[in-house]
């Protein structure tokens, strides 16, 4: 299964292409990016026709119902297309990456929730929203069984 996930936003927007993984709760990261809101409808046609995935994933905050009537329309049809919520997956993420990103020079001072982070974590978040929903069809098709 093949996963894009849309965390839209009022400037920028973040993308992920996912799949899942066997042998992790993480789905394998297979694209992901940053985009101005602008220019997402372009960026979800493109990645629609590259990469073929099996569902289409967008956050319920920022700008959402906007982004989805315009992203709904450039699908194809039979594409399954569904709203996630995304309360708390930018603390998530952030908090995941502080862990991950090992700060440099005098930000290393700082207190670990006090850093910023070195750059926009939108596509992080995308992912997000794709793990949360691939493993949430994961514990229901393993009570289906």
């Amino acid at each position: 299964m093949i996963v894009l996930a849309i965390d839209p936003g009022r400037s920028k927007c973040g993308v992920a292409v996912c799949t899942p993984r066997d042998d992790s709760d993480r789905p394998r990261i297979v694209h992901r990016e940053v985009v101005p809101t602008d220019k997402l409808v372009v960026h979800v046609i493109a990645l629609v026709d590259a990469h073929k995935p099996d569902v289409v994933l967008i956050g319920d905050g920022t700008q959402s119902a906007t982004l989805r009537k315009a992203v709904a329309k450039v699908l194809p049809e039979g594409l399954a297309f569904h709203e996630v919520p995304e309360a708390f997956t930018s603390q998530r993420v952030r908090a995941r990456l502080q862990k991950e990103w090992l700060p440099k020079g005098l930000i290393r001072l700082l207190p670990t929730g006090m850093r910023p982070p070195p750059k926009a974590y939108d596509d992080y978040v995308a992912a997000l929203l794709a793990e949360d929903w691939l493993l949430a069809q994961r514990n229901v098709s393993e009570v289906d069984k």
